[in-house]
């Protein structure tokens, strides 16, 4: 049975980026209304992650958590979730929250047919956090492969604001968001503005 997700709005706060800024960045977040987010922090020791992670769970207990690739670890600190990499199914059984990364219709069906519980839909427009070489889906993009699942999708990749009722429009779930949030100058004031915005997926 699919679970119920913790909220509209998911921020990633991924390490590579935010580098020993990541605490006091999900704080200023948490200040501004973020409840979600997602730990990423691909290429890093597992150590360095369970440090952030064992952080965050105890500075904030408010917020809900999700961690990047690692059930185990997620299990352990008792994460709220864990988020896996396009082509990777769930670990079967773990009370977690699962995600997982989609960037077209074929792996958005495997991700609902593995039992996920959303999915990443990405990248709907040029990211602001990092390079990519997939193509950009375009709202209408979006709205095509979204129409032919029903598994719970968050739209991510160059995300604003104001792009979140063109998405709502579209058939997303909700939003994923890193570069617009973090890279922000007022994170704490960027958030209440992401929080104002996903309410429309709550109409």
């Amino acid at each position: 049975m699919r679970r119920p997700l913790p909220s509209r709005l998911l921020a990633i706060a991924d390490l590579s980026l935010l580098g020993e800024g990541l605490l006091g960045a999900v704080n200023s977040a948490a200040e501004g209304g973020v409840e979600w987010f997602l730990l990423r922090a691909k290429g890093f020791r597992r150590e360095v992650v369970r440090s952030f992670a064992s952080r965050l769970l105890s500075d904030l207990p408010e917020i809900t958590l999700s961690i990047h690739g690692d059930p185990e670890l997620a299990l352990e600190l008792g994460a709220s979730g864990c988020h896996y990499a396009s082509g990777v199914a769930p670990v079967e059984g773990a009370d977690l929250v699962a995600g997982v990364s989609c960037h077209d219709l074929g792996e958005a069906l495997a991700a609902q047919s593995a039992g996920a519980d959303y999915g990443f839909l990405s990248p709907v427009f040029k990211p602001t956090s990092k390079e990519t070489y997939l193509p950009t889906l375009g709202a209408q993009g979006f709205e095509a492969i979204a129409a032919k699942v029903s598994l719970p999708l968050l739209a991510l990749g160059g995300m604003t604001p104001e792009a979140a009722s063109k998405l709502y429009e579209a058939g997303a779930f909700g939003v994923a968001v890193s570069g617009d949030l973090f890279l922000s100058d007022e994170i704490a004031v960027r958030g209440r503005e992401w929080v104002e915005a996903v309410k429309v997926f709550k109409e």
